[in-house]
């Protein structure tokens, strides 16, 4: 059996050009990662923004 040590390391920058899916002709937008049925990262909302940043990073053991 082998078993690696480390970490692992999620950029999350930005998006562009999303769909609106507010009435005012915006969205709320974050963005989630997902390992198998675990939740590893869910970023802040930003508020009325089709073209979003996040610009986080989030790191695992």
């Amino acid at each position: 059996m082998v078993f690696v040590h480390g970490w692992v390391t999620i950029k999350i920058y930005e998006a562009r050009n999303l769909r609106s899916a507010d009435m005012d002709g915006l969205s709320d937008p974050y963005v989630t990662a997902d390992l198998g049925k675990q939740r590893l990262v869910k970023t802040k909302t930003i508020k009325n923004s089709l073209f979003p940043k996040w610009d986080e990073r989030v790191k695992f053991a």
